[in-house]
């Protein structure tokens, strides 16, 4: 399957729907991400010191929890070459 590229202002539409209770499934149908990326997203914010149900989450949340959830190394620099 291929990497889709994941728009950040999907993130935290995402997370809000999250903090306000609704469920995997409502969240994917409505924002047009999977469920398992529904899962993920919140699964990583609170790795990232987000509480669910305390704040609101703003772009640096949602710029981060994009960064972990994108696949490669995330130690990798934009830019950087192997040669």
């Amino acid at each position: 399957m291929a990497n889709v590229e994941q728009g950040m202002w999907k993130v935290p539409e995402v997370l809000r729907r999250a903090r306000r209770g609704e469920n995997r499934n409502s969240i994917a149908r409505r924002t047009g991400r999977t469920r398992k990326t529904v899962r993920r997203y919140p699964s990583k914010a609170a790795g990232l010191g987000w509480a669910l149900g305390k704040s609101e989450p703003d772009e640096g949340l949602a710029t981060r929890v994009l960064k972990k959830c994108r696949p490669g190394s995330p130690e990798a620099v934009a830019g950087e070459t192997g040669a």
